[in-house]
């Protein structure tokens, strides 16, 4: 009757160190799904960033064309503002100068009708 005794005094711990096994394996089980379900969401969040990302950068390279393209217009404009400027100032600097011989002119002519005759 010694064996039997003895054998189920050994096989206690056994039996207590297998069950405490077991009840912390569950709770690890438990602690790495919980860590697939994150590492999963966060996966999911990764792919929708990377997709925004990628239509930011689309719309950025638009927005860089049509900045390009408005610069080019401006310049377009600027050069035919300074060839109107180029080609108007001389004239108006001639317009100026026959003005100021035709008002020569007159006043020559309003200072002969208005001086007495001799």
């Amino acid at each position: 009757m010694t064996g039997p005794t003895k054998n189920s005094a050994v096989s206690r711990p056994i039996v207590h160190r297998l069950a405490r096994l077991e009840s912390v394996q569950r709770d690890t089980n438990r602690r790495l799904g919980r860590i697939e379900a994150t590492m999963e969401t966060s996966s999911r969040l990764f792919e929708l960033m990377h997709d925004r990302l990628e239509a930011i950068e689309g719309i950025q390279r638009t927005l860089v064309e049509g900045q390009k393209s408005l610069v080019e217009g401006q310049k377009l404009v600027i050069a035919r503002l300074d060839r109107l400027v180029a080609a108007t100032l001389p004239e108006r600097t001639r317009s100026t100068d026959r003005l100021s011989r035709v008002e020569r002119r007159l006043n020559a002519l309003e200072n002969r009708l208005l001086s007495p005759k001799q």
